[in-house]
């Protein structure tokens, strides 16, 4: 509705604090970090310059606004919270992921009591980790948990990028330059640039990434085509 073609509402929108004698304050909230660059010059030209950025929750944090939601009821273990609490601030601090791990784990424990002719099954540390392996097991994540240790690192390196600039894609010779800094950094002798580019077209012929065709393949844009939360995921599993 706000956003048209030509971007005309939002620019109106973001152009009223600039009017002479207007008293209009405008409060952007995005959840991308790179929200001035995903519009139209003009739009990010009204913008202005001041960014707050939000830290991820803690898993103190997480734990607590869980807690709150469920307020008095007693069906989690004190433990399975803290669980799940720390399985989402070691990937994203989301909490939205958090609440829904933990109504995933209600389900489980819900079927688990029926099959045991229970009336009240409190949910534990075991029905938060399903929970956590059912959210996290699309093909895609699936085929990046076993992919090779270089190919994890490519992505490892796209996930750095994107921390820095906020955006999901980047040039292949920034990731090359970031891939070799990774693999330096864990003493593992870094591969030449056509072998890299070898994990790259490997790992673009799985969708997990997808590259914007140019001239020089060196330059090319690379795309992360699965979330940031699901490679971290998978990254931090695997540690």
């Amino acid at each position: 509705m706000l956003c048209t073609k030509k971007q005309d509402v939002l620019y109106n929108l973001f152009d009223w604090p600039y009017k002479k004698n207007s008293k209009w304050i405008v409060v952007a909230i995005a959840n991308a970090m790179n929200l001035p660059e995903q519009v139209m010059s003009k739009i990010s030209s009204r913008l202005g310059l001041s960014r707050l950025i939000f830290q991820p929750y803690t898993h103190g944090e997480l734990e607590e606004i869980v807690c709150l939601r469920l307020q008095e009821l007693n069906v989690f273990e004190s433990d399975a919270i803290l669980y799940a609490a720390r399985k989402v601030a070691a990937v994203s601090g989301d909490a939205r992921r958090a609440l829904e791990i933990c109504r995933r784990a209600t389900e489980l424990a819900e079927r688990d009591g029926l099959k045991k002719n229970k009336t009240h099954n409190l949910v534990t540390i075991s029905h938060v980790d399903q929970a956590v392996k059912q959210m996290f097991s699309s093909a895609k994540i699936t085929l990046l948990t076993n992919s090779s240790k270089m190919e994890k690192l490519f992505m490892k390196a796209v996930t750095l990028l994107y921390q820095k600039s906020g955006m999901e894609e980047a040039s292949l010779n920034r990731i090359m330059e970031t891939h070799n800094f990774l693999c330096r950094s864990e003493n593992i002798q870094p591969l030449n640039r056509t072998q890299l580019l070898n994990v790259c077209c490997s790992l673009a012929a799985t969708k997990i990434i997808l590259l914007e065709p140019c001239k020089n393949i060196y330059l090319q844009r690379v795309r992360c085509n699965m979330s940031i939360d699901d490679i971290e995921y998978v990254l931090n599993d695997n540690k």
